[in-house]
């Protein structure tokens, strides 16, 4: 199911709206819909929690700058896209804004046209990201379903292990481990160990991916498990 999530937009923000005009137009061009403030505060009071999309933020206002407000997304867990327009080349500000995430800083003397190109691409990222996102919440739902003992099961399996490897190595008879076998399949929605495999190690979602499965690290790791009797 797919979540409820506001529509992607670019929200530009700063204290003169006037210099963003054209940028804003230029996205419109291409059907990005755009949001304007000149107020970063009443921008981020105003600001949907599930927004999704690019910021763009002058980098020094009067009562913040664009990286306290991409700060401040990122501790209230907004995940937009942020770009940081400046008026001049400070180096100290990119090195410690990208550090802390922005995308890209841009100079305000650089053509429209590429600043517009730099917001499709932080666009295009953020899409991906909140793709990524909706993947992880649907594994996190399919491997929260599984009981300890199937937990373990499934790495075995998931390693290469056969039914009767897997019982041995649980002190368990093949039958069970085949019972254990159809319940996880049923469970994450796989059809054999090739999908079992990319779903525990989770290599739909790219290398940037969060471990999700708690015994994905090694096999080994997961036979330290069953020092422990578990029940069938």
């Amino acid at each position: 199911m797919t979540p409820n999530i506001t529509l992607p937009k670019v929200y530009l923000v700063d204290d003169y709206p006037s210099q963003l005009s054209l940028i804003q137009k230029l996205c419109e061009n291409i059907r990005l819909e755009t949001r304007l403030w000149d107020n970063p505060r009443q921008f981020l009071r105003e600001l949907p929690r599930d927004a999704s999309g690019c910021l763009v933020s002058d980098l020094l206002m009067p009562e913040m700058t664009g990286l306290q407000v991409h700060n401040e997304l990122r501790r209230t867990g907004v995940p937009l896209t942020t770009i940081i327009l400046t008026a001049n080349g400070d180096t100290s500000s990119c090195r410690d804004g990208f550090q802390l995430g922005v995308f890209d800083f841009i100079e305000k003397t650089c053509h429209p046209r590429e600043v517009v190109e730099r917001i499709q691409a932080a666009m295009d990222l953020n899409r991906r990201q909140q793709q990524m996102r909706h993947l992880q919440a649907q594994m996190e739902q399919r491997l929260g379903r599984l009981s300890i003992r199937e937990q373990e099961v499934a790495v075995l399996l998931a390693s290469g292990q056969s039914l009767r490897d897997v019982g041995s190595h649980l002190n368990i008879t093949p039958q069970s481990v085949s019972k254990h076998r159809n319940s996880i399949f049923e469970k994450l929605q796989v059809n054999n160990e090739v999908e079992l495999f990319r779903v525990v190690h989770h290599k739909e979602l790219g290398p940037a991916a969060p471990n999700l499965f708690k015994f994905s690290g090694t096999v080994d790791q997961a036979y330290t498990m069953t020092d422990t009797p578990v029940s069938n």
